[in-house]
């Protein structure tokens, strides 16, 4: 490309020289041949020539200077734009209004591997990854006035991809009397690739997670099946003749069993620790008997390691509260728990006072004190930071599996409370949190509203219950339950014999597991739905299911189940259910 200056010059010096003959023609015929005529004088004529070829000169020279002092200011301005556009760090390119290429900068020819003489005069849609539609409805906007942004994916030379964030502005061109348009671009190709390989471990994290809450409900539904056989035959033996040494070891097993359900519980549902949507219970309870007999529990713990376990409670706290037994019953444990496994000698106590009481509110401060090792302050500052420091030890005799004191410190906190926690080395430590409660109704009120719920269900004649049930544990306990309430009762082991069963009599209830072999009872209910479908029948089916994951309730009720229960179960629970639809 020719230097604009000389380029410049050499236009304007033709356009002088053509001036200057047509002057001096002009001058020669005009002027020259009327002094001619006066005097006929060769010497005015040579004179007059060459008074002209100077004066042509001159005006010439003149013309030339300004010329080149034009070019200069030109060459001024374009320089340190050339050099812009060169060093640039942008990606510019101009097309016309056709997507021509007319101009690439060095930024481009280097990430995309062309040299400009192999790009410019093709179209820029050759080079895009894109629809030719896509691209030609973007130079349809900027011809309308429109100014437009994308992000934009192009070939390189070897055939790798790369990414631009891109913006198109129109320029109106003089020489061609159309607009041209100006796409200046950032390189996002490395960002582009991050945020694929984000999308990638997104989606990998998502499988995973899948995955682990898969593996929770089925491990679950495995442990909560012999769960349910435990709990349930421990409450049917408090219904046999027993020594008061027995119940004593009845109530132990079945508290025990119960914490143990809490603990699966509490795995389950850790993913929703994790994301803020753990909810909690709010039923009344003795707290009183709570925490006797989570100290009865670890007693034998505490008695293994030669300690002296305390349970200190203050005389005025005689009335039941409304709260979650389970996730107080848990945080207690863990404590507990931790307590005596610091301690090698000495004593291990917890403390239940009352330290505020207003109306039917009250507040209750819950103190584990033990004489252990102790902890640096260091260390009880990250003890309940997060999971994975939650269970620190100084030793390795100390180690343990345990829930984490990370979970203890959010359920504290979701029932309004702080954790608390004091400790030195070689000094013990004392662990505390308040909580405030509601005051429940006087024992004999409710007894009273639970009488009255009682007699308003009415039973006339025989109740027929088939029972779908696969584990014979479970069989045994749903039975005996409901002989006691003196209902007929017919077992079958798979959904495919409910058909069987229902053909021969007819059953106002049906409890139907959900995990059976042959046909499960969520294909069974399907059927049964079907079946009823222009009858006017609907049999009540109550789903009977180990899962406890709120997804895998909602397939019973999708599945045409008009209620569920969760094992294990407690028999109040049971019946409570079964009266409910006997009513209806």
């Amino acid at each position: 490309m020719k230097n604009p200056k000389v380029k410049f010059s050499l236009k304007l010096t033709t356009y002088y020289f053509i001036l200057g003959v047509l002057l001096l023609i002009f001058f020669h015929s005009t002027i020259l041949g009327s002094i001619s005529e006066i005097g006929n004088l060769l010497e005015l004529r040579v004179i007059g020539l060459l008074a002209f070829l100077i004066l042509t000169a001159i005006i010439f020279y003149f013309l030339v200077y300004l010329s080149i002092k034009r070019s200069d200011q030109y060459e001024e301005v374009s320089s340190p734009l050339s050099k812009s556009l060169e060093q640039s760090s942008f990606i510019i390119t101009i097309t016309d209004d056709k997507g021509v290429l007319r101009f690439v900068n060095p930024r481009f020819t280097r990430i995309s591997g062309y040299k400009s003489n192999d790009v410019i005069g093709k179209n820029l849609s050759e080079f895009a990854e894109m629809k030719s539609e896509d691209f030609f409805r973007i130079l349809e906007d900027l011809r309308s006035g429109k100014e437009r942004s994308s992000e934009l994916c192009f070939k390189k030379m070897n055939g790798l991809k790369f990414w631009e964030l891109a913006s198109f502005v129109s320029v109106f061109n003089p020489e061609s009397k159309t607009n041209d348009f100006v796409k200046i671009s950032l390189d996002i190709t490395d960002m582009k690739s991050n945020a694929i390989e984000l999308s990638k471990a997104k989606e990998k994290a998502e499988v995973m997670n899948n995955v682990k809450t898969q593996f929770l409900a089925n491990m679950s539904q495995e442990i909560r099946t012999p769960m349910s056989g435990i709990i349930g035959m421990t409450e049917l033996m408090f219904l046999t003749s027993l020594s008061k040494e027995q119940k004593e070891y009845l109530e132990i097993i079945n508290f025990s069993s119960s914490t143990l359900l809490a603990i699966i519980n509490d795995i389950l549902d850790f993913s929703r620790i994790e994301t803020g949507k753990l909810k909690l219970e709010n039923i009344e309870f003795n707290i009183r008997d709570l925490v006797y007999k989570t100290c009865q529990i670890l007693d034998f713990d505490a008695r293994k390691k030669k300690l002296a376990l305390k349970l200190n409670i203050q005389d005025k706290i005689k009335y039941n509260i409304v709260g979650d037994p389970l996730r107080i019953n848990q945080i207690i444990i863990n404590l507990l728990k931790n307590s005596i496994k610091y301690t090698e000698k000495g004593t291990v106590e917890l403390n239940l006072t009352e330290t505020k009481k207003e109306d039917e509110k009250v507040k209750l401060l819950f103190e584990v004190r033990d004489t252990g090792v102790g902890l640096p302050k260091e260390t009880i500052d990250n003890l309940y930071e997060n999971i994975s420091s939650a269970d620190y030890s100084p030793d390795i005799e100390y180690k343990g599996t345990g829930l984490g004191l990370a979970i203890v410190k959010h359920l504290v906190r979701m029932m309004s409370g702080e954790l608390i926690a004091k400790s030195s080395e070689g000094s013990g430590s004392v662990v505390s949190f308040e909580i405030p409660f509601e005051k429940a109704k006087p024992l004999e009120k409710t007894a009273k509203i639970a009488k009255e719920k009682r007699a308003g269900i009415k039973k006339e004649g025989v109740v027929n219950i088939l029972v779908a049930e696969d584990n014979v544990v479970n069989q045994r306990l749903v039975k005996e339950l409901l002989i006691r309430k003196n209902y007929n009762v017919v077992i079958v082991e798979n959904g495919l014999k409910i058909f069987d069963a229902m053909e021969e009599g007819k059953f106002d209830i049906v409890l139907m597991d959900v995990q059976m072999p042959v046909m499960d009872g969520l294909e069974a209910t399907s059927i049964i739905r079907e079946i009823e479908k222009g009858t006017g029948k609907h049999t009540p089916i109550i789903g009977i299911t180990a899962y406890s994951v709120k997804a895998d309730r909602e397939k019973c009720v999708d599945a045409g189940m008009d209620d569920y229960l969760s094992k294990p179960f407690v028999k109040e629970e049971f019946y409570k259910l079964i009266e409910k639809y006997l009513k209806k």
